[in-house]
């Protein structure tokens, strides 16, 4: 219905997830009331490419199916903080244009089909992020040493790319660090104890990798909630006393999509209340 809330000039909140909602002719007019602020349509069967959104603060369109390329007019959304395109079929390049958004708190772009390429290097423009989610959309090369200038992150997603190399000592500068989660990569080398640094840290995912190491002295002084790494079986390149899950070469271990997306919520002002990365992981603040 092309009328469907169009005559609501003073419509602030809009949240319309979790329906059945289906098709390629969403009413422009829903993105682009001059007031609205939050725009929650997650969780539908909306198709198409992705709309021109204009005014928001907060936009939520993960779990739908969203083709074509993110638009560079999305530049134009100064004021967003919150952006969450997660589980579409999104393609092309990452633009850099998001790097001129720089209130963003929040940026979850998980599970696309975007062109294969590296880390992008704009997010270091963006110093108020405090998630990042980039699992499963073709990353290649390795983590960029860059990644403390973000030193409010409170999430780091990097997991299910192609990711190689060693993970770089600035990760460990991370001091607000909670969530990181760097599986099913290619990654190598010596995991170091300065992970054990990191006072708030909740989960740390470095199983499916090549990565190797004692950990007996980090694990000493620490208590990880969740912890996974590939120290199962008798041969096992990671000795790890303080993990609460070892998964061996070959196996099906931690294989569950984990990308602990907020579900804005109006009675929470749309802000955390927790971190819910499975129904068994969940963590509330």
């Amino acid at each position: 219905n092309s009328e469907f809330l169009a005559n609501l000039a003073n419509l602030v909140h809009l949240d319309l997830s979790g329906n059945q909602l289906t098709g390629r002719n969403v009413p422009v007019h829903l993105f682009e009331h001059p007031r609205m602020r939050v725009l929650d349509l997650h969780d539908n069967n909306l198709v198409g490419t992705l709309p021109v959104l204009s005014n928001e603060n907060s936009a939520a369109l993960y779990d739908n199916v969203l083709d074509g390329s993110i638009p560079r007019t999305i530049r134009n959304l100064k004021a967003l903080t919150h952006l969450d395109l997660t589980g579409n079929e999104l393609t092309g390049m990452i633009p850099a244009d998001i790097g001129d958004m720089t209130n963003l708190t929040y940026i979850f772009l998980s599970e696309n089909n975007f062109a294969q390429g590296n880390v992008p290097n704009f997010f270091v423009s963006l110093p108020q992020l405090r998630e990042l989610s980039l699992a499963k959309t073709n990353l290649v090369g390795t983590i960029p040493e860059w990644i403390d200038a973000l030193g409010k992150l409170v999430l780091l997603d990097l997991s299910r790319n192609r990711l190689d190399g060693t993970i770089p000592s600035d990760v460990w500068n991370l001091r607000n660090l909670q969530y990181l989660l760097l599986q099913r990569n290619r990654l190598s080398g010596t995991i170091s104890d300065s992970f054990s640094r990191l006072p708030d840290l909740k989960m740390l995912l470095l199983d499916n990798n090549n990565l190797a190491g004692n950990l007996q002295s980090a694990c000493a002084s620490v208590k990880i909630d969740t912890f996974v790494a590939d120290c199962g079986g008798a041969d096992a390149p990671v000795t790890c006393p303080c993990c609460t899950l070892c998964c061996s070469p070959g196996d099906n271990c931690n294989d569950d999509l984990l990308y602990g997306n907020l579900d804005p919520v109006w009675e929470l002002n749309y802000t955390r209340s927790s971190y819910s990365f499975s129904p068994l992981i969940l963590d509330e603040n």
